[in-house]
């Protein structure tokens, strides 16, 4: 189906973009936005597994388990931040 390697590829170009900001020792989007990107996305991702549409599914978990580890960077960033103006 041609929709789903559409949808697929583009979302493999934002993945791919994602991995910059996964790099970044500093630059990250707020708690709230990555946690809820990554749950949004992760639903998305479920609902093009039920359609059938493997490609999509594949690349939205991916970008879904980014956004995760984006929230996690941003937390701990948060915590050491919140450390060093309380010392």
């Amino acid at each position: 189906m041609w929709q789903d390697w559409l949808v697929g590829t583009v979302q493999w170009v934002f993945t791919i973009a994602l991995l910059f900001t996964i790099l970044d020792k500093t630059k990250k989007p707020p708690l709230s936005t990555a946690i809820l990107t990554s749950i949004g996305i992760g639903i998305v991702a479920i609902t093009f597994a039920t359609l059938d549409l493997w490609w999509s599914f594949v690349s939205a978990a991916i970008m879904s388990f980014e956004w995760a580890i984006i929230a996690i960077q941003r937390y701990r960033l948060d915590k050491a931040l919140y450390k060093r103006g309380n010392s």
